[in-house]
Formats: structure tokens, sequence, C-alpha cells
């Protein structure tokens, strides 16, 4: 069922000051209902090098009238998983688009990507991706697409949970995955090779104060599409910088200059098309995705 649950959290620092404060909005079935026996392919299906998908939620489902949601979970429905990280595409889109007709999925554009690097999905878990952009939610239906980029095939014993639309109703849910090459909705509209009528269970997390996530203050990277030089600003110690194209392929390093909390890595060179930046610091690594032009 759907359950909204209002979270308040109390993060004090040295003088007890509130920090954040959350709402949870989980769509675990009440529309629908739950069936273990299905294959559930959405949002990822890691048994490809590569999938797509896309599905709609319905603001009755939501129950928000606005807000920002800095995070989303989706519900895995297995006892063991592959430890290694998939690279993913996360896009958020207000639409008034409730369902697909036909196979279509929507075209989407840079500034609808809200997160894109590596998750690492646990067993019979919610899974919780912290958006690199906050998505404005404007109190309608929202369009989540999630493109797995990984590049290699994953091993499983289970899927991920969803709920089973009520019998007559439209489709909401569209997948297609394939070995060779990745997708790229930006680019073109990617036509799905099935329509689902079994929706991912999603937990999203809408912050109710002016807070920046960590990790969209933590770096900038701009511009984007870039031309020549792509700056990287950050307050963290960054210990290595490597872009690598769609396909995985490490296309150049870049040295770091310890002395500056503003990389500059030359793209000049590179062909036109979609990369990833990884940018390793002493905290971890994220992963940024940017258009050369």
């Amino acid at each position: 069922m759907k359950k909204l649950l209002l979270i308040t959290l109390c993060v004090f620092g040295m003088f007890g000051a509130l920090k954040a404060q959350e709402t949870e909005v989980v769509i675990d079935g009440t529309v629908g209902s739950y069936d273990e026996s299905m294959n559930r392919y959405a949002p990822i299906f890691v048994a490809y090098q590569y999938s797509i998908s896309q599905q709609y939620y319905l603001a009755e489902e939501i129950g928000m009238e606005a807000g920002t949601i800095t995070s989303l979970s989706f519900k895995t429905d297995m006892t063991w998983y592959e430890t290694a990280p998939r690279r993913l595409d996360v896009f958020l889109v207000n639409t008034e688009n409730s369902s697909f007709n036909g196979l279509n999925m929507e075209q989407l554009t840079l500034d609808d990507i809200h997160f894109s690097g590596n998750v690492t999905f646990a067993p019979s878990a919610w899974v919780e991706i912290k958006l690199d952009k906050a998505f404005n939610y404007t109190g309608g239906n929202i369009l989540i697409c999630v493109s797995d980029m990984t590049g290699t095939q994953g091993f499983f014993d289970g899927y991920f949970t969803g709920f089973v639309l009520p019998e007559g109703s439209p489709a909401r849910c569209v997948w297609h995955r394939n070995e060779t090459l990745p997708f790229d909705p930006i680019a073109k509209v990617e036509v799905a090779n099935e329509v689902s009528y079994c929706i991912p269970f999603i937990k999203f997390v809408f912050s109710e104060t002016d807070a920046i996530e960590e990790n969209a203050a933590s770096f900038n990277v701009y511009p984007n599409p870039v031309e020549n030089e792509l700056f990287i600003a950050t307050e963290m110690n960054v210990e290595e910088i490597a872009v690598y194209d769609v396909y995985g392929r490490q296309a150049l390093s870049q040295q770091v200059n310890e002395t500056t909390s503003q990389q500059v890595v030359n793209v000049a060179e590179l062909n036109e098309g979609v990369y990833f930046v990884k940018i390793v610091t002493d905290n971890g690594e994220i992963v940024k995705r940017f258009v050369k032009k």
C-alpha cells in the first residue's frame, strides 16, 4: 500500500540545531497487486549488458502538492545479489502524461538527469539513490527513466519488487535491453521491446528545508555541454580524474592540480558525444555525465 511517512530528522551539531526535515512517500501497490511470480525487469535488467526502462507514477499515488525530491529507492526481491555496482543514469520529469501509447519512450534532455553514477544493490532491501541534483516536483505525475550503462552482465536469483496494475489499466512501464550498444534517450526516442503492467515499488524522499545535498554541493562540473575545457570545482581533495566513453573505455586521464580547488580537463580532442568523468577523492568517487559538442 502507499504509505506517507513524515519523518523529522533532528541532526544536531554543537548547538543542537535542526538540520533537515524529510517526508518519505512509498508507492508499493495500493493501485494494484503484488505478484511474486512475475519477472520484474524494471528499473534495470542486469542479465544484459545494457538496459533502459521508463515508468509513470501518478499524482494521486504520490499525494504531495509539490516539493523537492532528494533521493529515491527501489526495492529488490532477491535472496542474493552480485556486489559489483551498476552504472546508472536516472532521469526525472514532471509530466501530464500517465501511460505509454505503443512502444515509444519519452525523449529526454540533459537537464532531466538527476543522478549519474554507480549503484550497488543489496538483497531483499530498499536501495537508495541519492540524487546528484535535487528534483523540483510540481505536484503532477512523474516519469522515471533508469538507464543501465554498465556494459557487463550480472547474475542473480531474483528481480525487483513491483505491483501489477488492475486489469484493463493502460501500460505505465516500458523497457528494453541489449548486449551491444548503450541506450541514449537524449539523442533519440528509444523504442522499447516490452510493455509491462508491473510497476517497480518506489520510495521518494522529499526535503522540507532548503538544505543542499552533499553530493550536489560538493561538485560542480561545467560547462555542460562542453567544447574545449571542462571545469571541476570541489572542496574535496581530488586524487584522480578520468574520462570514459559510453562503452566504458577510458578516453583520457587528467593530472590533478593539488594546489587549487578547481580542476581543468582539456576535452577539445574528444569526438562529439556523451562521456562520463570519474572523480576520485579521499572521500570516495563520483561519476558525472557530460556532453562534448
